[in-house]
């Protein structure tokens, strides 16, 4: 879910400007005005220089609004992004491999998720979904 998702993020509501387009999005998504949150996270990755964390909300948004597509896009930018072996990246492949595998891209899932391995052996369920989707794709 995608506000899960938002609230696991290492965001300190102490220390973030509540006028700032990237603040704004995030108090959308948690008020379910989706539309909102989509303006002020594009507003908010257009006036940052680097913008990982806005649009790896944007995908989260656009993947639980089913813009899958979208989503895919705004994970594989933000991954050119990140630093390769963060806890940020970790979670943009995690997501990136959910996006391929809602688009029934096995394959791209799976090497998606064989990069959060990669990464982080233990991230969530990651071990059982590189093992059904192998499976999925023998059958």
């Amino acid at each position: 879910m995608l506000i899960e998702d938002v609230l696991k993020l290492d965001i300190s509501r102490d220390c973030i400007d509540e006028k700032e387009p990237f603040t704004l999005g995030v108090v959308f998504i948690e008020m379910e005005l989706l539309e909102y949150a989509r303006k002020e996270l594009e507003k908010a990755k257009k006036d940052t220089k680097a913008p990982v964390k806005e649009m790896e909300i944007l995908g989260l948004l656009y993947f639980d609004t089913g813009e899958v597509e979208s989503a895919i896009k705004e994970f594989k930018e933000a991954l050119k992004l990140a630093e390769e072996f963060s806890p940020i990246s970790v979670r943009l492949y995690y997501n990136l491999g959910r996006a391929y595998e809602k688009m029934s891209q096995l394959e791209k899932a799976i090497e998606s998720y064989e990069n959060v391995y990669i990464r982080d052996i233990y991230y969530k369920d990651i071990e059982e979904k590189i093992i059904q989707l192998r499976q999925l794709t023998l059958e």
